[in-house]
């Protein structure tokens, strides 16, 4: 009995972007298949939050093409993708409640409509229940701490059930235990979201991602393994995970 293909979700074939001509990306080539959890690592300034930019459809590529389930990436691609950034900047004194925040997940939803309907409010609540929020569901989000944000930004991507997860850094500067939360439910959710991560925990790297995508310019993409390759401290300096994974990663080749 043969094994079955692996579903092509998104396939990047020979990306480039530049800013003010001067290239920031090269060649880029990735196939995400349903069901990965890649990690990707890189140092500042590599090129990770241009690459994910360029994924959602944020940036045009200057060359290249991103195809999701076969078609170039549009409007309705990419409303089948969640987003958590690092943050979200907003005024603290504006008036936003964290349900409000989470509800901003279906705006696409409403077209002309100004309220959501009954079905789309038990989303968003069923949303923050699931990061614990629901104590904080009527709290201006600017008061919240950077962790409780982070939970809601995460809830705002999960309320559409998305079947691809895009995520920059969603632990950065928050405590041990939101950290560990975020973690656990990640974990759960690949078992039917696919995830694209950014992120510098090493241990979490190691024990939950299948691959890992090193991006510094160009993308090299290889199994996910032991961190102990002193080849990538090299290259990507001491902030950046070690994946022994293969040695290739800093030559920009992979090994797939």
């Amino acid at each position: 009995m043969h094994a079955s293909t692996p579903e092509a979700l998104v396939e990047i074939q020979d990306l480039w972007f530049r800013y003010h001509h001067e290239w920031v990306l090269r060649e880029l080539e990735l196939t995400v298949q349903v069901g990965d959890f890649i990690g990707i690592v890189g140092p500042n300034g590599g090129g990770k939050t241009t690459f994910l930019r360029l994924l959602l459809g944020f940036l045009r590529p200057d060359r290249g093409s991103i195809r999701y389930r076969g078609r170039r990436l549009d409007r309705l691609g990419r409303l089948r993708i969640g987003y958590v950034p690092q943050g979200l900047e907003l005024d603290p004194t504006f008036p936003v409640t964290v349900t409000e925040v989470v509800g901003m997940g279906l705006l696409h939803r409403l077209g002309a409509r100004l309220w959501r309907s009954r079905q789309e409010n038990a989303a968003v609540e069923a949303a923050l229940l699931r990061l614990d929020l629901g104590d904080y569901a009527g709290y201006r989000f600017g008061d919240l701490s950077g962790g409780l944000k982070q939970r809601a930004l995460l809830a705002r991507a999960l309320v559409h059930e998305p079947e691809l997860l895009v995520l920059d850094e969603p632990t950065a500067n928050v405590d041990p235990p939101t950290q560990q939360r975020i973690h656990d439910l990640l974990s759960e959710l690949n078992e039917r979201t696919t995830i694209l991560m950014v992120s510098h925990n090493q241990d979490f790297i190691t024990a939950h991602v299948n691959r890992v995508a090193c991006i510094n310019g160009t993308l090299a993409i290889h199994q996910a393994g032991r961190i102990t390759d002193q080849t990538l401290l090299h290259r990507y300096g001491p902030t950046t995970l070690r994946v022994d994974h293969s040695s290739n990663c800093c030559t920009g080749e992979g090994d797939e």
